[in-house]
């Protein structure tokens, strides 16, 4: 509800922000509960985040116990056919 969205491929307008967390964990490395208390990030090769683009639900808790989740996507490379870039860049 209010969201916006860009005229072009309809993607979602998000404010921007200058907010850095303090420390943040790798998805791959997320999976001992010691390790809350940060940020749960994505920078990590494509196959490993695979499994929650495929299963999201099975996450969630985990998700939960960090004080934070920045916003996963693939890579997208700039020799990909643009038509790819666009779906992957939206894909996330």
């Amino acid at each position: 509800m209010g969201a916006k969205f860009s005229e072009v491929y309809e993607f979602p307008i998000v404010k921007a922000t200058n907010f850095k967390p303090a420390k943040a964990l790798s998805f791959n490395r997320a999976y001992k509960p010691k390790e809350c208390g940060q940020w749960l990030h994505f920078y990590i090769h494509d196959y490993h985040f695979e499994r929650v683009w495929n299963n999201p639900q099975r996450y969630l808790d985990m998700f939960k116990r960090f004080d934070g989740v920045i916003t996963p996507d693939f890579s997208v490379y700039r020799d990909m056919p643009l038509a790819m870039q666009v779906w992957k860049g939206n894909s996330a």
